[in-house]
């Protein structure tokens, strides 16, 4: 693959041509590729939850809420209270950015956590959150819900 010797113009053109091709290439491709990457072959989840409802000492329950997400990531979420049979009784959502440094798990207010202020229903409930979320390249899916486990009230000690 050897191009025949020209002048030193012909030569530096021919360079330049190359040049500018591969710098297109780069500037055009390698969006779509991030993406491609993103949507198909990136592991997921890109984003999860764990949630646990702790009993409070008075008044509503608090939240414990840890979000795991490998790399950054907007999401919109969603968060609900449901019943014993999954019929979500009341819930709020929100716009979150996350990342590792996201990881550590934190202590909610009841409101604060699901957005709105709900009663704290009478009968065993669960909370969940899922997400739609989106990384820097515009890929968007969704995960979740994650839920908490069945709380069935303060237990005695």
């Amino acid at each position: 693959m050897r191009a025949e010797k020209g002048t030193p113009n012909a030569n530096a053109f021919r360079t330049l041509i190359v040049g500018v091709g591969v710098a297109l290439v780069l500037l055009v491709g390698l969006d779509p590729a991030q993406r491609l990457y993103d949507e198909h072959l990136r592991p997921r989840p890109w984003v999860e939850a764990s949630i646990t409802i702790l009993a409070p000492k008075e008044g509503k329950p608090l939240v414990e809420y840890a979000v795991i997400a490998p790399s950054l990531v907007s999401a919109d979420w969603k968060a609900w209270v449901e019943n014993e049979n999954g019929t979500r009784l009341c819930g709020g959502h929100g716009p979150g950015d996350y990342g590792p440094s996201t990881a550590a798990s934190r202590v909610w207010a009841w409101g604060a956590w699901l957005g709105v202020e709900c009663a704290v229903p009478a009968r065993p409930f669960r909370l969940c959150v899922s997400y739609v979320a989106e990384l820097p390249s515009r890929a968007r899916s969704d995960f979740g819900p994650y839920c908490s486990e069945l709380y069935t009230g303060p237990r005695a000690d």
